[in-house]
């Protein structure tokens, strides 16, 4: 029996692991694949718009295949009824924490503790301290492109005063200091590492948190790395592209996967000082990811995101109950019931830009929302109006929607990493399944296995 701390590193590669791990940059990872055994993991689904992360963490959570639990979008896994990992645990007496994991339904469990993932708006931290540092870190993740996207002082105010309270340490004050001097200073762009100094403030929380509440089973999830390799593989690796980035976007972001998983690297070590020898570590990216390259014949694939969602959609006549931007380009917009939910898709698809519908969208599980963003990907001209098929009205483009910085470098593959770390180096050629999870998890806490499980204990 015992305790168990789960690090989901979204989407890190294989390849890239055992490079820089045999090229010694990452030190920490060495260590602790060299006390762990170690599988390549396989998803639950892969058909490529079920290969996403919030599908494949939903489903090592719950342990249950895609089939059956049906979550597909997300900010969905909170409005489902399987029971996750957190939930059976503590049904069975044992003490919880979820540091960020995606997707995952709200808790509020005694001696627990509970941080929702940055997209989930419609959860609430527990307890309720971990509000003001939640409201901050979302809508830096939700809004990092979005420079009109404001939050208030007070609200600022709020999430420094958490930070001193709650286990902030002078050396991120510092290391945080000089990357907003870098910004300032460097010829070359430094705003991408903004990234990884999140995860400096999350370490310094979830250690305090993990401290304080003394879980026996806990997660802690971090996606900045996952980040950096959609948007920088081409600068990584320009050779496997046809659209090759210039001289300055190579000197500026080559590095940025490399550093990605340097950073990440300390972070494993700042969370291996945090346990005992009771607990056992696994490590786990439930996927991975890989050059995108079907796009290079036609310019690469871009994204567009509106300033104002709320503002675009009054615009256009439609009134809905809330909304709340998720990843990227995309929003979930809720209608509050069926009909209306499915009268907006129809008003959507009255907005064209040169006869091209300019949303992609559907309606999510309870058919009361819609889960929509710009699906155009080409580069859109200046002077570009957006057509109204209904009205016969127009509205120039970018009045309301802008053009993300830079164009989708990578994309998803199946293959993921899972170490559980015993003491003792043994390499598993045979994959696992993410719905392995689930079962080893119960086994080292010590509770009966759930009777429904599709996979299997792997210790």
């Amino acid at each position: 029996m015992s305790k168990v701390l789960l690090i989901e590193f979204n989407e890190l590669c294989p390849a890239l692991m055992d490079k820089w791990i045999e090229a010694d940059v990452l030190p920490n990872f060495k260590k602790l694949k060299d006390e762990s055994h170690t599988f390549i993991t396989e998803p639950d689904v892969v058909r490529p718009d079920e290969l996403e992360p919030w599908i494949q963490w939903f489903s090592m959570h719950t342990g249950q295949p895609y089939e059956k639990h049906g979550v597909f979008d997300l900010t969905d896994g909170p409005k489902s009824d399987e029971v996750d990992i957190w939930t059976y645990l503590e049904s069975n007496g044992k003490k919880v924490g979820s540091f960020g994991s995606m997707n995952v339904k709200g808790f509020d469990f005694d001696g627990g503790f509970y941080v929702p993932d940055p997209w989930c708006t419609s959860e609430r931290p527990a307890p309720s301290e971990y509000r003001p540092f939640h409201k901050i870190v979302s809508h830096m993740v939700r809004e990092y492109t979005n420079e009109s996207a404001q939050i208030s002082l007070n609200d600022y105010v709020r999430f420094a005063w958490f930070l001193v309270t709650h286990g902030m340490r002078f050396r991120t004050v510092y290391s945080l200091a000089k990357q907003l001097i870098s910004e300032k200073t460097s010829k070359l762009d430094q705003y991408w590492k903004r990234a990884t100094s999140l995860d400096e403030i999350q370490i310094d929380i979830f250690r305090h948190a993990y401290k304080k509440f003394n879980p026996d089973f806990t997660t802690y999830f971090s996606n900045s790395t996952a980040h950096l390799q959609h948007s920088y593989w081409r600068h990584m690796s320009p050779e496997e592209y046809e659209i090759q980035p210039d001289q300055n976007a190579i000197d500026t972001y080559e590095g940025a996967i490399q550093h990605g998983y340097e950073r990440m690297d300390w972070q494993i070590g700042e969370l291996m000082k945090s346990v005992d020898e009771e607990t056992t570590v696994i490590f786990a990216t439930a996927l991975s990811q890989q050059p995108f390259l079907k796009a290079e014949s036609y310019g690469g694939q871009l994204f567009y995101r509106p300033f104002d969602f709320a503002n675009l959609l009054k615009d256009l006549g439609v009134e809905f109950d809330s909304g709340q931007p998720t990843m990227t380009h995309q929003f979930m917009i809720d209608f509050g019931n069926v009909d209306e939910a499915k009268a907006a898709i129809e008003r959507f698809s009255d907005f064209t830009l040169d006869g091209t519908p300019i949303f992609g969208m559907h309606l999510n599980d309870s058919q009361e929302a819609v889960y929509m963003g710009c699906q155009l990907r080409d580069l859109i001209d200046q002077d570009a109006v957006i057509q109204d098929r209904r009205s016969n009205h127009s509205v120039p483009f970018y009045k309301y929607f802008y053009k993300i910085d830079g164009m989708k470098s990578g994309c998803h593959h199946p293959d993921g990493i899972l170490w559980v770390r015993s003491g003792t180096p043994h390499v598993h050629e045979e994959k696992a399944s993410i719905l392995d999870v689930f079962p080893t998890v119960t086994t080292l806490c010590g509770v009966p296995a759930k009777a429904d499980m599709a996979g299997k204990s792997l210790v």
